[in-house]
Order: structure tokens, then C-alpha cells, then sequence
């Protein structure tokens, strides 16, 4: 069985820090290199109303989709989505006037920063093949009519059970989903001898295994990565940060306030992720990822 590396790519940023762009690049780096490598995005969330692409092809194949994966799809021609992104979670734009008419554009500003007020569908798929979806009629009500009528109409395509946002978000922290996550890896990375794993947003723990076991940490905002090495310091650093600050130890900026890199690299815009792949290849060097003979 062979020790593949692991290199777990988190955000700086909430949204839009170019996580999906960098393991894309990285991926092409490493192929480059003449590694095998796997790619893995544990939990991806996109919202509808910027993805009406990824809504589309969630209709045509029944299966709920993310903007990720598919440029995974595009980019890099891997097969089975489901297994490389077990959880899919879809939000919905909120709708202003449903506060407004209540005077609580403030309430509006805050529930749309938190993604628990916006999940609308979800998606759980287990490696040996079984797929549920789900819908949250408790966040439906808080959409625009036609929002709340698109939304239907996909849940109705991939025949949604009606489920609540407790228990989901129960269910993202609990042992079921963490060994569905952690199986779903172990089957993708047969073989390989490099995972990419791309997180979820600003946390450094899609799920439990993947901090635990990674080598590497890539930290990414725009226009600048910082590459942290994994080791027991730094998850010292993050276990007491559990037991002050509770969840918050677990995102990048907590980390990176308290743990020196071991690289900064300053990238520049690219058209392409093998533009930028070049861009990468003296970081894969710099992490031990030799050139093949």
C-alpha cells in the first residue's frame, strides 16, 4: 500500500480565498512531477443563485453538484464527483424584503453571513455507492417566490427527504459523518501517492483524519499562500485552542496568528490553473516533491 503525502488546502478567507484554483494547480504540478495524485473535497457548498450552471447539471443527473467539483470535472477529467465530494450543501440567497417589512435589515445582514440560515439542499453519498438528498423547508419561507420555486423544482429532481438544519448540522460533526468522510478518502487515495484535500471554507477540519493525518497545510488567500508544516506543536497549539476558544481554534487565522510558516509564496493572477501549476512547482519541490527521473 503505498504512503501517499497528504497536503490539506485551506482559506484564509471565508469566501473566495482561491482554495479550488490552488489544489487544481497543484494537482497539475504534481502530475507534472510524475506523481499519481488524488484529489478529495470532503464538504463543498456553493449558492444557487451564483451557480446556475452547477443547478443545471444537478438537475440533468439528479445528483446535487458544487461549482467545485465541476472545475475539479473540467480541469482535471476525474470521474465519480460523489466520492470525491461525499457532502454537498446548496444555499439560497435570503430574501431582504421578508426582514425589511419587519424592520430587521440588521437581522438580514447577519443571517446572511451564516450558512445555516441559507442551507437549502444537501447531499450525503457513502463509498459504496448510496446517495441521499435532502431539502430544509424551515429555510425555504425566508426565500424570494422564485427562489423558493427553483429550489423546489431541483429537490423534487433528485427526490429530496424533508429533514432540519439541527440534525444536519448534529449529523456534520458526528462519528457517522466523519467515517463516511474518512472511507470515502481511503477508497480514493488507492494507489496514490499524493492526496490534495481541499477544505471547507476557513476550517483546517473538513473532518477529524484530515488535520490529523496530513503532512502539510496550505494556507491560501489571494495572491498569497502560506505553507505551514503539520506537527505536533501545531496540533498543541490547536488542542488548548479547543478548550478557550472552542471551535474557533480550528480556522486558519487562529493558527496562523500562532505558527510560523515554513514558506510564503507571493502568486500572481492566472488565466489558467496550468499557468499557475508553473507558479507551483518550486512549492512542491520546497515541500519534497522531487522531480521524477
Amino acid at each position: 500500500m503505498v504512503n501517499a503525502m497528504r497536503i490539506l488546502v485551506a482559506g484564509l478567507n471565508v469566501f473566495d480565498s482561491g482554495k479550488t484554483w490552488v489544489s487544481i494547480a497543484m494537482y497539475k504540478a504534481a502530475l507534472a512531477r510524475g506523481f499519481k495524485p488524488s484529489i478529495y473535497k470532503p464538504v463543498a457548498s456553493f449558492n444557487l443563485w451564483f451557480g446556475y450552471g452547477t443547478y443545471m447539471e444537478s438537475m440533468k443527473r439528479k445528483l446535487l453538484l458544487s461549482n467545485d467539483v465541476l472545475l475539479y470535472e473540467n480541469y482535471l477529467k476525474v470521474t465519480d464527483l460523489s466520492m470525491i465530494n461525499p457532502i454537498s450543501i446548496a444555499l439560497a440567497p435570503l430574501d431582504p424584503d421578508k426582514y425589511r417589512v419587519q424592520r430587521a435589515i440588521e437581522s438580514y445582514h447577519r443571517d446572511s453571513q451564516d450558512l445555516f440560515q441559507q442551507i437549502v439542499l444537501s447531499r450525503v453519498s457513502t463509498c459504496n455507492g448510496k446517495t441521499v438528498h435532502y431539502v430544509f423547508p424551515e429555510n425555504l419561507g425566508k426565500l424570494s417566490t422564485i427562489m423558493e420555486s427553483r429550489v423546489r423544482e431541483l429537490s423534487l429532481a433528485l427526490g429530496s427527504t424533508p429533514s432540519n438544519i439541527e440534525e444536519f448540522k448534529a449529523f456534520l460533526v458526528s462519528v457517522s459523518s466523519e467515517e463516511v468522510l474518512t472511507k470515502c478518502e481511503e477508497k480514493l487515495s488507492e494507489g496514490s501517492d499524493l492526496v490534495i484535500i481541499e477544505s471547507f471554507s476557513d476550517s483546517l477540519a473538513p473532518y477529524g483524519k484530515s488535520l490529523l493525518e496530513s503532512d502539510y497545510i496550505v494556507v491560501v488567500s489571494p495572491s498569497v499562500l502560506y505553507i505551514l508544516k503539520n506537527n505536533d506543536s501545531l496540533l498543541n497549539i490547536i488542542e488548548n485552542g479547543l478548550n478557550t476558544v472552542g471551535i474557533e481554534a480550528l480556522r486558519t487565522y487562529y493558527v496562523l496568528q500562532r505558527v510560523e510558516p515554513i514558506n510564503k509564496i507571493e502568486i500572481d493572477m492566472s488565466p489558467s490553473p496550468e499557468s499557475l501549476a508553473q507558479q507551483l512547482d518550486h512549492a512542491l519541490h520546497g515541500l519534497g516533491i522531487k522531480k521524477s527521473s
